[in-house]
């Protein structure tokens, strides 16, 4: 584990500590939005796609050499992913919130090691893989470019990934495991075009961090365009990714995660 000041560094710790920061910010810039304007526009959208996981996991007792690709560990199937997402907009000031579940299970072969603690699965080992992702945000842009018919919004927020892996030997025996949840400051950037009845926008958020060796990047991008088939209620098309690059030290552990999950979804948006 890195030292920060004589104490143990946990970049889970750190990034918690930021998203505290950022979460009061957020929550007193809406509160002084929602006082000084009109009640805001609200939309709730629920959502249902499929995805697909790819990337590589290491997880080692004296530094990672080599990773596995998520696809030889048998994790690279297309997945149902539910999800919900609220908007709401009054003049400037533009807020959402979204949340997604990921689930994947299967089973492939070792290509590197895995070792935690007293446990080591070796390369060529036949093993059952699983992988659940849930992940959200609250994001607050501000338009800059007056008017209703675009929208260019810059702004920050806060992302909440839940990340859990479990890898065990198809013949039986101990696995390992890693299960972290940890809430990422992020900046955001918002686009839109409304062309009445058909409206397309985008939200990209994302960070780079990193210290002593402890590292991270994350992005989230999610796409739509819709069609307003009645008032007030719109189909919805759209595609998301997700991705996260992160290398850390848990205690005697070293664990390596390069995960991206994407793919298109179908939502019904109600707006009032």
């Amino acid at each position: 584990m890195k030292k920060w000041n004589g104490t143990a560094f946990n970049p889970c710790v750190a990034l918690a500590r930021l998203a505290r920061i950022m979460k009061h910010g957020l929550l007193l810039t809406v509160s002084l939005a929602l006082t000084a304007c009109s009640a805001p526009r609200i939309e709730a959208t629920p959502e249902y796609g499929k995805m697909r996981m790819s990337g590589e996991f290491a997880i080692a007792t004296a530094g990672v050499a080599s990773t596995n690709d998520l696809k030889d560990l048998g994790l690279d199937d297309e997945e149902g992913t539910p999800g919900a997402r609220v908007d709401l907009k009054w003049g400037l000031p533009h807020l959402s919130f979204s949340v997604s579940k990921f689930d994947t299970s299967g089973s492939g072969t070792t290509t590197a090691d895995l070792s935690q603690g007293a446990v080591t699965i070796p390369a060529g080992t036949n093993v059952d893989s699983d992988v659940e992702l849930i992940y959200g945000n609250a994001i607050l842009t501000f338009d800059f470019v007056p008017g209703d018919t675009v929208e260019v919004g810059l702004g920050f927020g806060v992302e909440a990934a839940s990340l859990q892996t479990s890898v065990k030997p198809s013949a039986g025996g101990a696995g390992v495991d890693t299960d972290e949840s940890v809430p990422i400051p992020v900046l955001a950037l918002r686009a839109g075009v409304d062309l009445g009845s058909f409206q397309v926008d985008g939200l990209l958020t994302g960070i780079k961090a990193g210290y002593s060796g402890d590292d991270l990047t994350f992005y989230d991008l999610d796409l739509r365009a819709r069609w307003e088939v009645f008032d007030h209620a719109h189909l919805l098309l759209g595609y998301k990714r997700w991705t996260v690059d992160l290398e850390y030290d848990d205690g005697a552990d070293n664990v390596a995660l390069d995960v991206t999950a994407d793919g298109p979804y179908l939502g019904f948006v109600l707006a009032f």
